[in-house]
């Protein structure tokens, strides 16, 4: 009844995916605390997507965006670039999970969305990034100063540096898109790719990745050599 409710009012099947994916982790949180002891939403369906969000940053437009960016939005969307980590690891990165002697840093299933443990190397402008944070032995590593603990959300500065660059349509998850199509555009294989997004399925990683037009016309071009 609920989804028929909101799909009368033209919601869209992605929308109300996300609202029935809260619900079910609201209800799941319920059963932990013992409030109940079914979760009403477990045989829900998600609903089919109204199509696959392609969106990515080229490297052009990533030069837009980084000078309008502040300094410490540069920091936090540096480092999702340079991960491929969603924003809550990124926001909520601590330096005990940053290991600058062997260049690793690890999330741990509890802080990963896909319950999989990741430990990932540290790239050298990764490396060069973190030193100017001012490595600490623990503690956030991104932390607002107006109220001494981590960042919430940047949502509102990143898209204000977004309309100021002249973009369109670009959300800070597209930037786990980028990495991906910038990997994948640059020759690393996609099994590579899914294991650095941490997908369970290549499939997944398949919708995240979004091919440039140059690179489907260079494929079609080698069809010229057959026919």
């Amino acid at each position: 009844t609920y989804i028929r409710h909101l799909k009368s009012t033209g919601i869209k099947n992605s929308t109300i995916n996300r609202e029935l994916a809260g619900l079910k982790r609201a209800f799941n949180i319920m059963i932990q605390d013992d409030l109940i002891n079914y979760n009403p939403c477990c045989k829900v369906k998600m609903l089919e997507s109204d199509g696959r969000r392609y969106r990515y940053l080229t490297k052009e437009e990533w030069e837009r965006l980084k000078v309008e960016l502040s300094p410490t939005a540069l920091q936090i969307v540096s480092v999702a670039l340079l991960t491929g980590f969603r924003s809550g690891n990124v926001l909520k990165l601590k330096w005990e999970q940053i290991d600058l002697n062997l260049r690793t840093i690890e999330l741990l299933k509890t802080e990963n969305k896909g319950k999989k443990y990741i430990k990932m190397s540290i790239s050298e402008s990764l490396y060069d990034l973190l030193l100017t944070l001012e490595p600490k032995k623990s503690g956030y590593v991104f932390v607002n100063p107006k109220t001494n603990k981590p960042y919430t959300s940047i949502k509102t500065a990143f898209k204000a540096a977004v309309r100021r660059a002249g973009l369109e349509d670009l959300r800070f998850h597209d930037l786990r898109r980028t990495v991906g199509t910038w990997l994948l555009t640059s020759g690393v294989d996609i099994r590579t790719v899914q294991s650095i997004l941490a997908h369970s399925d290549v499939r997944t990683t398949e919708r995240y990745l979004a091919l440039t037009n140059e690179q489907n016309i260079k494929a079609m071009g080698v069809l010229n050599s057959y026919v």
